[in-house]
């Protein structure tokens, strides 16, 4: 999968706001920039979508492991 800069994501959520993978990048771009909560909205969106979506999934774990969630 190509990452793409976090303008280039926005732009692509908000051309296809139910395309799963752009979630998912847009999310771990997020935790890289220290913004959890939001990361963790992307996750949570794409398993809403795609429950099986283990990116996702192991994005939200991150995310939880950064807050100190046990």
């Amino acid at each position: 999968m190509v990452s793409l800069g976090r303008q280039a994501l926005l732009e692509a959520f908000r051309a296809r706001p139910q395309d799963t993978n752009i979630q998912v990048q847009l999310g771990n771009t997020l935790i890289q920039t220290g913004n959890l909560t939001t990361a963790a909205k992307m996750f949570r969106r794409a398993l809403r979508l795609e429950p099986s979506n283990l990116d996702a999934a192991a994005g939200l774990g991150t995310v939880w492991e950064r807050e100190g969630r046990p």
